[in-house]
C-alpha cells in the first residue's frame, strides 16, 4: 500500500500489488484507474468505472468495463473487450481482438497479429490498421 488518506469523508487508497510473473490476474474493481503490466499469464479484469491501462502481458487478456479509458499494448495473447463507455485504444497483439460490445466512444486498434472484430457498437468512430488477419465490424442498428 503506498498511500491511504482520508479528509472530507472521502477515503482514497494506492495499491501496488506484486505477484510471480506468470502467475494468472483476476481484478474486480469499482471505481479507480488501473495499471497492469508485465503479467506472464492471463489476466482478466472486472471494472465498473475508471482508466484502465494494461500493457506487457504474455497471456490472453479479457476486460469488462462500465465506462473510462481502456488502453492497451503489447500483448501477446488474444485480446477480448465488453465496454459501456469511454475510448478505447488497443496496439501490439499477438493474437486476437474481440470487440464483443461497446456503447459509445472510439475504438482504435492497430498492429494486429489476428483478426480484428467488433461484434456490437452503439456509436463513435473505428479506426484499425495493421490487421493480419481478417476484419469484420457488425453494421450498427438503427
Amino acid at each position: 500500500m503506498s498511500g491511504l488518506r482520508f479528509g472530507n469523508d472521502v477515503a482514497q487508497i494506492d495499491l501496488v500489488v506484486e505477484i510471480p510473473l506468470d502467475m494468472a490476474v483476476e481484478i474486480e474493481d469499482s471505481s479507480g484507474s488501473i495499471d497492469v503490466a508485465g503479467i506472464s499469464g492471463a489476466v482478466d479484469i472486472d471494472d465498473s468505472s475508471g482508466s484502465l491501462k494494461v500493457e506487457d502481458v504474455a497471456g490472453d487478456v479479457a476486460i469488462e468495463d462500465g465506462s473510462g479509458s481502456i488502453q492497451v499494448r503489447n500483448i501477446q495473447g488474444s485480446l477480448r473487450l465488453r465496454d459501456g463507455s469511454g475510448s478505447i485504444e488497443v496496439v501490439d497483439v499477438g493474437r486476437d481482438v474481440v470487440v464483443e460490445r461497446d456503447g459509445s466512444g472510439s475504438i482504435n486498434v492497430r498492429d494486429v497479429r489476428g483478426d480484428f472484430t467488433v461484434r456490437r457498437d452503439g456509436s463513435g468512430r473505428i479506426r484499425y490498421r495493421n490487421v493480419e488477419g481478417n476484419v469484420q465490424i457488425s453494421r450498427r442498428k438503427s
